[in-house]
This record gives structure tokens, C-alpha cells and sequence, in this order.
């Protein structure tokens, strides 16, 4: 069989498409068992690793489309701050206190800073710590852009793409 691949990516590609057996994909390539189960288990963590890089990708062209210009790295820091609090107030802070609304307060300003000094439309700060913090609800449009989005319909600003 004449070889086309040029990464161990590619060889898992047409392992996982076109082969049922390690032994025939090792035979048509002229690999040992060992080097094909070598080649597939790393070709599955490149094409993994290829595939949540692609979908983050699209998630930002998809925001940026519709004038979202952010870093995506500072939302995902934003997020986890968010999502800190969020647990913070189900374990000990209370959503009355001075410290919750100072932190509150720095988390929206930054969230703000992150998208050039003025909250997105329809953008929501969810204190529920068992879902994503920073949504965006654009009455009930998600869907046209295609973003993940919650039970709810929110739209997840930023997904965990595993």
C-alpha cells in the first residue's frame, strides 16, 4: 500500500476508518504489531489534541462573528474566577456581604475590560457552581450561531472543549 500519511495522526485516521484489526493495518503497512499499536495510540492523542484546537477555533470565529473580539485565554481565566465565586458563595460567602460585592464588582469589570469596556448584549454572570459562569443569551438566537449552549439556551462563552 503506498504511504500518504505524514503523521501518526493521519495513520489513526485510517486505522480508526478503515481498519478493523490492528494485525491488517499493521500488515498493509509493513509496521510490527508493537510499531502500529505505537503509531495508533499516538496518532489518537494528536488527532484528540487536533480536534479540541479546531473546535476552540471555530467556538472564537463564531464569537468574533458576531463582534465579540476577545482573548480568548483572558475569558478562560475569567471564567474560573467566575466559577470560583460561584462556589464560594455555595460553600461560605454570603451574596450579601461587602466581600462578595467587591468581588462581584471586580469580576464584571474585568469582564468588561475583556470585551473592549462594555458587557456584550444579553451577557449573564450564572452563580450556579455546577454550570459554566459566563453566558450570553441572545433571546433565544444561539442556535443561528451554533455555540454550545446550556440547558437553558444560554450561549457558553467558554466551553471546556474535551
Amino acid at each position: 500500500m503506498e504511504n500518504q500519511f505524514n503523521t501518526a495522526a493521519d495513520y489513526f485516521r485510517e486505522y480508526f476508518n478503515n481498519y478493523l484489526t490492528v494485525e491488517k493495518f499493521a500488515q498493509d503497512f509493513n509496521f510490527t504489531i508493537k510499531q502500529a499499536n505505537s503509531i495508533i495510540s499516538r496518532g489518537r492523542t494528536m488527532h484528540n489534541k487536533q480536534a479540541k484546537q479546531e473546535k476552540k477555533f471555530n467556538h472564537i470565529k463564531k464569537l468574533q462573528s458576531i463582534g465579540l473580539c476577545v482573548d480568548f485565554y483572558d475569558l478562560q481565566k475569567l471564567e474560573k474566577r467566575s466559577q470560583k465565586l460561584a462556589e464560594d458563595c455555595c460553600n461560605f460567602l454570603s451574596m450579601e456581604s461587602v466581600t462578595f460585592q467587591r468581588r462581584e464588582t471586580r469580576l464584571l469589570n474585568d469582564v468588561k475590560k475583556a470585551f473592549g469596556g462594555v458587557l456584550p448584549e444579553g451577557f449573564k454572570l450564572n452563580l450556579d457552581p455546577r454550570g459554566y459562569a459566563l453566558k450570553i443569551d441572545f433571546e433565544g438566537n444561539t442556535n443561528l450561531l451554533n455555540i454550545k449552549t446550556d440547558f437553558g439556551g444560554y450561549g457558553i462563552l467558554v466551553p471546556d472543549f474535551k
